[in-house]
């Protein structure tokens, strides 16, 4: 649950900690997706590439990772999953959905499972079908074509640009004119250092 100061009230040192590690988490996850996606759009030519499915699952579970349940600080707030742009809005919710229905759980309504005659037609090799010599089982996916991931690219681009924005901002308020270590040290959620 998220604590909202009173008005002329600002945030304890230490939530203003916890906001910043949380945007640091995201930010990591958001790189994450983002390389994915462009290593998606370099080296996968189709759904039948052998790089397709890690790096779509990839893809969706970095991206979404920040605007789910996490321990013990919870999901970003709303206003990082909230856009001015009907386009990113829909993708986040493409991804959003996906994550729920497909990838971090198996939904029976999205992915279901068939038993396949033989002598039925499984695909195409170019113009030739391709036919089933035997009884088989068969699932069914949904993927995203080649422009999803692009638009998805897009979205994390975005995304990152306005998280390092509120990590400058954050950085700055807590920790500028302060004597701090000469060495890395480890962000305490706490009204300190």
């Amino acid at each position: 649950m998220e604590i909202i100061p009173h008005r002329n009230q600002s945030p304890s040192r230490s939530k203003r900690k916890q906001e910043l590690y949380k945007l640091l988490v995201a930010r990591s996850d958001i790189t994450a997706s983002l390389n994915s996606c462009k290593q998606m759009l370099k080296k996968v030519d189709g759904l039948g590439h052998e790089l397709y499915h890690p790096l779509y699952t990839a893809i969706v579970i970095c991206y979404t990772r920040p605007f789910t349940k996490n321990k013990p600080y919870g999901a970003l707030p709303k206003k990082w999953y909230t856009f001015d742009d009907n386009e990113l809005n829909e993708i986040h919710e493409d991804l959003m959905r996906t994550r729920h229905e497909l990838i971090a759980h198996s939904d029976m309504t999205v992915k279901e499972a068939f038993i396949v005659p033989a002598g039925c037609e499984i695909g195409k090799d170019g113009d030739k079908p391709l036919v089933s010599d035997y009884i088989g089982v068969q699932i069914s996916m949904q993927y995203f074509p080649r422009p999803m991931f692009e638009r998805i690219h897009n979205l994390c681009v975005f995304q990152g640009s306005r998280i390092n924005d509120e990590i400058d901002l954050l950085v700055e308020e807590l920790y500028e004119g302060m004597e701090l270590p000469a060495r890395p040290f480890k962000i305490r959620i706490d009204d300190g250092l």
